[in-house]
Formats: structure tokens, C-alpha cells, sequence
């Protein structure tokens, strides 16, 4: 599966691996993980001093997000289709 790919997955989508054809779906709880780190990097950058300074929190945790969506976060099959 492509990173790009991996990136569209949500709990309610219903996406085929490309390799044996199961459906395939993200976890409920990944993407709200992901969320608290995007918020703790915002909370980070209300305390920054200038603005320069607070892009840097805010891009850190936006990098941070997306490579735990990429490399962390796992796929999981659905268990409300039919065998």
C-alpha cells in the first residue's frame, strides 16, 4: 500500500490491500492520538515568544502526525463485511 494511500484510511473507509485484497480500515483511536500530539505542539507554539519561534512547534507536531499516521499507526481488517 502507498503512503499517499495510507493517509486517505479512516475508521469508516472501506479500502482494499493491494496486495490480498481485504478490506482494510484505521483503528478509532489512532487518529485521535494523533490529534493530542497536533494539539500539544499548538498549546507549545501559544507560549513561544515571537512568531518564528512558534512555527517551529508547529510544524514539528505537524511532522511528527504524519509520519505516526504513516509508520505507527495500524491497518486494521473490518469486521462488519461479509465473508
Amino acid at each position: 500500500m502507498t503512503l499517499w494511500r495510507k493517509l486517505h484510511i479512516g475508521p469508516l473507509s472501506n479500502v482494499a490491500c493491494a496486495s490480498c485484497g481485504k478490506r482494510l480500515r484505521m483503528s478509532w483511536w489512532s487518529p485521535v492520538v494523533v490529534m493530542l500530539v497536533t494539539l500539544v505542539g499548538g498549546l507549545a507554539a501559544g507560549r513561544m515568544p515571537s512568531f518564528e519561534m512558534a512555527l517551529v512547534p508547529i510544524v514539528a507536531a505537524g511532522v511528527v502526525a504524519l509520519l505516526a499516521l504513516v509508520y505507527v499507526v495500524p491497518v486494521v481488517g473490518r469486521e462488519d463485511e461479509a465473508p
